[in-house]
């Protein structure tokens, strides 16, 4: 049996993004999904040529220098139900040799960074000897559960029913050796000495997975690049940022998806997973890579440190971004990143080479311990696999170590004085220290680094601890793209060519004068003029980003009365306005009734200032800007219910109804309106709009003060208040008066703990933020107006009209004495499908939209341009 196997459009591109530079994958743990079909047509039912073929001496050919891993739509991504496979052996899983010879088979090739030091490590490593090591409990407070590293107390960690709903909570420690931790290293040919692991299960519908399974005793600290930009030069600065993710035990994955039949072939899937995060690659469409000329044995790319395997080599591949400094406007990122280069300056690499002794099945979890040997037990252990982080310093350092452009070598990092954004980088994160107390306050951006790696110490849990262990899952996008900025079309290319881009610090860095205490108010006037400003030339910019047409047609291009729809749109901002000017007015309200409060306790307790008059001149103020509010508002409304009254007669005037036409004549042809003069008023008010915020400020800054003053008045006096009872005060001094001791004092004290206090600071702060928007929706108006009016301009004349509509009638009996011809048939294109044909015969012969009716007529009314693109040119 033969089957045809189209090429989705989707897999191409993510080829594309694979090895153009798109893709990244960042836990070690590479899991292989391999379906084997029945039969060896079935098998390669889908050509072998189409997936890459991986040859470590192409270096410039195989290496990207920089990469990001690319997002993958779950609904696209393959899964076994959409494996087609026959001649499926159920029982497979039962036959052991059958299951080994299919992992050896399937087992990928893994290729290690040239700066590796932490290499891959046999399990028999960490246990070989027990009383180098601890088991830990850590429920209700630490406690040695067994003094030594004993695989019984592992077990009974899991399986003792006194621990089984807390097995997580178990760790153990290893005594950290450079010797140990270096792992098992590489012989002198370069392949590795350690094994890989695996765990087969029936993912269904005929397939089989198989899950690899990498054991590292350290993982290496996290790789960095910092991005500055120095005299309007860029600096790239690769560095390790030890302990930011340093820890003891590392378990990575790896896994590949077959039908389930005991011959070898291509495989059907390969899944990659790394940091909680990964990539499902079809080999049916051409989206994998094999080992030089296998079809069986996929490439993984192991990345220094971090030991994620990805299904391609690159110098820098970007898993994150740290939240970034906006005040250190020469630091344009700190990206969190993994290296995967492979091959040293002459050209040698170290890999892991799969044979018939180093693919070792894991003992399944029934089996521990009725039909394995206590050395297999750690196969049921429930908790972190390592704790300790003694050896940090001994093996990374404490200072972060730089790297050169191909991540190959050591350089010395740049220094305070030629780079001193960088340092300020580092004494964020915790790396250096500062002499500067701001810059070391600023160390909680450790906080977002934790979020992609963990900060030292806690080791992974085992492969059994995985829920993609036994049944199939599919891996979730990497943290790059849960950034604001990130989109589903974003390229590695893109995003890499963002990044080189020197940000001229000339254009933001300027001498900081430090406002002394004398000015505060000036400053606060001065940034709440600025972001007035700022307001009303957003709205300006907006204007001309939502154009539309003021007078609506239907499908066949008539005009026709505006209605709900266009009414809503024309008066938006003025119910905007509206509803802005009631909030303010509360806010007013609000802040004059905690304020006369206020008042009338500060004139019964300080004497010799006349507070009343401080009242009356806020009073003033206050009806002065609910003066010019309430004008704008009626001027407003005037002004929108006049450019109502104009659109009607515009569509009257066009259409020929001039019976209807009466009802909305314009304000200006009646008495007591002069359209000029409303203008006027509008712009006097609306400079006076902007001179009342200021007044409104001012205001709030005085009722701060004052507040600020009673709360603190006030808590002293209750702090004095019981403290010392029975003793009497002379305020005379202060200017207050008939206050003496005992009852009177306490009245006196809980007489500046009131609820008006509160509503005058929330009064003000609602008549600040009610100003921003009587300004903003004014000027929106005031813009709606102007465009509105020059768009009617455009709009054409009843005579022009009326030829349109007899073209347009001229054109519809035509089609109808074509379609009523007997024997009138549907021609079908001879290249095409009958529903293709059909549906291109019934859009050409469909009623004329609007764009290619009324548009197209009055473009050559104006000089073969539409009413709206002229529109859009005015402004509108």
């Amino acid at each position: 049996k033969t089957t045809t196997t189209q090429t989705r459009p989707e897999a191409t591109l993510l080829l594309k993004r694979l090895f153009n530079g798109s893709t990244m994958v960042t836990w070690t743990r590479v899991v292989v999904l391999i379906a084997v079909s029945g039969t060896s047509q079935a098998q390669n039912a889908f050509p072998s040529d189409m997936n890459h073929h991986f040859f470590p001496e192409n270096v410039d050919e195989e290496t990207n220098p920089c990469n990001i891993p690319p997002f993958q739509d779950p609904e696209l991504q393959w899964t076994p139900e959409g494996a087609q496979c026959d001649n499926v052996m159920d029982d497979i899983l039962n036959d052991k040799e059958s299951i080994q010879a299919l992992a050896e088979a399937y087992a990928p090739f893994l290729y290690f960074h040239p700066r590796e030091r932490f290499t891959m490590s046999s399990v028999d490593r960490t246990f070989v000897d027990p009383s180098k090591g601890k088991v830990y409990l850590d429920l209700n407070g630490l406690e040695v559960f067994s003094p030594t590293l004993d695989q019984n107390a592992l077990l009974a960690s899991t399986r003792d029913r006194n621990h089984v709903m807390h097995s997580h909570k178990f760790f153990f420690e290893r005594n950290a050796t450079a010797d140990y931790l270096l792992g098992d290293q590489f012989t002198d040919e370069g392949r590795s000495r350690a094994p890989i692991y695996y765990k087969p299960f029936d993912s269904g519908n005929g397939t089989l997975t198989i899950n690899y399974f990498m054991y590292y005793t350290w993982n290496g600290p996290a790789n960095v690049v910092v991005l500055t930009s120095i005299n309007q030069k860029l600096q790239v600065t690769r560095l390790t940022v030890p302990p930011f993710g340093v820890h003891e035990g590392d378990w990575e994955a790896f896994s590949v998806t077959v039908c389930k039949n005991s011959e070898p072939s291509q495989p059907l899937a390969l899944t990659y997973r790394q940091h909680g995060f990964g990539q499902v690659l079809d080999c049916t469409v051409g989206e994998c890579t094999f080992h030089r000329e296998s079809e069986t044995h996929p490439v993984g790319f192991v990345a220094r440190g971090s030991h994620a395997v990805y299904p391609f080599s690159a110098k820098e591949i970007v898993t994150s971004e740290v939240f970034p400094i906006e005040f250190f406007f020469n630091l344009q990122g700190v990206l969190i990143t993994d290296r995967t280069a492979y091959a040293g300056r002459n050209g040698t690499y170290r890999y892991f080479e799969p044979n018939i002794t180093n693919i070792v099945r894991l003992a399944e979890q029934d089996d521990i311990p009725a039909n394995v040997s206590s050395s297999e037990y750690w196969g049921a252990f429930g908790g972190r696999w390592g704790s300790t982080e003694d050896i940090v310093a001994t093996l990374n350092g404490t200072a972060a170590n730089c790297m050169d452009n191909e991540t190959l070598d050591h350089v010395p990092c740049p220094t305070q004085l030629n780079n001193s954004v960088f340092h300020e980088v580092l004494v964020m994160l915790g790396v250096e220290n500062s002499s500067e107390a701001l810059l070391n306050s600023a160390r909680d951006i450790r906080h977002f680094f934790r979020q992609a790696f963990p900060y030292s110490a806690q080791g992974p849990f085992g492969p059994a601890s995985n829920a993609f262990y036994s049944q199939y899952r599919i891996p979730g996008n990497a943290q790059l793209w849960s950034l604001p900025s990130s989109s589903s079309n974003m390229t590695a290319e893109s995003y890499c060519e963002a990044l080189l881009v020197p940000i001229d610090p000339e254009k933001f860095i300027s001498d900081i004068e430090v406002i002394p205490l004398s000015k505060n108010v000036l400053g606060i006037l001065c940034m709440c003029i600025f972001f007035t400003i700022l307001n009303i030339i957003y709205f300006l910019t907006k204007r001309n980003q939502d154009v539309r047409a003021v007078l609506l047609t239907d499908e066949e291009g008539r005009y026709q009365q505006p209605g709900r729809e266009t009414r809503r749109w024309v008066f938006l901002h003025a119910w905007i306005y509206t509803i802005a000017y009631v909030i303010t007015v509360i806010g007013a309200l609000l802040f004059f009734v905690g304020y006369t409060a206020l008042t009338d306790l500060l004139e019964q307790t300080f004497t010799s200032i006349n507070f009343n008059a401080v009242e009356l001149m806020f009073l003033v103020l206050g009806l002065f800007i609910l003066m010019i509010d309430s004008v704008l508002l009626i001027i407003l409304w005037l002004r929108t219910e006049d450019l109502w009254r104009r659109i009607n007669t515009t569509y009257f005037e066009i259409v020929g109804d001039e019976d209807s036409r009466p009802r909305f004549d314009p304000f200006e042809k009646r008495c007591c309106y002069s359209t000029e003069a409303v203008d006027v008023v509008y712009l006097t008010t609306f400079a006076l709009l902007l001179v009342s915020l200021i007044l409104a400020v001012i205001m709030v800054i005085v009722a701060i003060f004052n507040i600020g003053f009673a709360y603190a008045f006030g808590q002293i006096c209750d702090d004095t208040s019981g403290a010392i009872d029975g003793v009497c005060f002379r305020w005379d001094a202060l200017g207050i008066e008939d206050v003496r001791c005992g009852s009177e004092f306490e009245e006196f004290c809980n007489a500046w703990n009131r609820k008006e206090m509160s509503a005058t600071l929330w009064g003000a702060f609602i008549v600040i933020c009610g100003h921003f928007y009587l300004i903003a929706s004014g000027g929106m108006v005031a813009l709606s107006n102007r465009s509105v009016k020059r768009a009617l301009l455009l709009y054409p004349k009843h005579e022009d009209y009326l030829k349109f509509l007899e073209k347009l009638d001229s054109a519809s009996i035509g089609r109808s004495f074509k379609a009523s011809q007997p024997g009138a048939a549907v021609v079908l294109s001879p290249t095409k499908n009958t529903a293709e044909s059909a549906k291109e015969n019934e859009e050409e012969n469909a009623t004329p939209s609007r764009h290619n009716t009324v548009s197209d007529f009055f473009s050559n009314l104006f000089g073969g341009r539409s009413a709206e693109s002229q529109f859009a040119d005015e402004g509108g």
